[in-house]
């Protein structure tokens, strides 16, 4: 079974024990499908590959690491992060599939890191590129201009920075021109497209 048939499978049955056990108003009903989903995306593509196997040093990487640099989420959704995590390893506790670290632990350390976790989130040094164009896109930069940086290649730190800022139009379709020209009528059409 590949990976995103069994995130499908686990987050199917998630619900039904969200539903059961916290009910419609919750951050677990709200939010448990997008972080649930990103805890399983970063164990099975960047993690050990076991989804059901999971160490306070593993929550640790993605709640400090692989989280705030790579997933974009409003202040709402982040909050609900630490919340989502014990609802999913509550979840995979009683269905007997949690293996590493004990239910007690891995919920102590969702509860430690919270703070850590926020903060980690709204320090844009740690952004990776996608991460910092996506927010533009999404979000508007805030009114306050401390907050966001006029260029988006500022945001990021040194060594992610693109060398010369962005390709200028003008020499792109100038260059499409000198291909054009330079290629002979007979390998300008495609055999396919005839």
């Amino acid at each position: 079974m590949n990976l995103y048939t069994c995130m499908d499978a686990l987050l199917c049955e998630m619900e039904d024990f969200v539903r059961e056990h916290h009910g419609y108003d919750s951050p677990s009903w709200r939010s448990g499908d997008f972080a649930a989903g990103a805890l399983l995306e970063f164990k099975g593509r960047h993690g050990d590959g076991r989804l059901d196997h999971w160490t306070v040093e593993d929550l640790r990487e993605f709640l400090l690491g692989w989280f705030p640099r790579t997933v974009y989420a409003d202040e709402d959704l982040q909050r609900d992060v630490p919340d989502c995590a014990t609802v999913f390893f509550r979840f995979l506790a009683a269905r007997g599939s949690l293996r590493g670290d004990s239910l007690h632990e891995l919920e102590a350390a969702c509860e430690t890191l919270r703070g850590q976790f926020l903060s980690s989130c709204r320090d844009r040094s740690q952004w990776d590129s996608s991460k910092v164009w996506l927010s533009l896109i999404v979000a508007p930069p805030p009114a306050d201009s401390h907050a966001a940086p006029a260029d988006a290649n500022d945001a990021l730190p040194q060594r992610q920075r693109t060398v010369g800022g962005p390709r200028r139009r003008s020499s792109s379709a100038s260059r499409a021109a000198r291909t054009e020209a330079s290629t002979p009528a007979s390998r300008r059409t495609s055999p396919g497209l005839r």
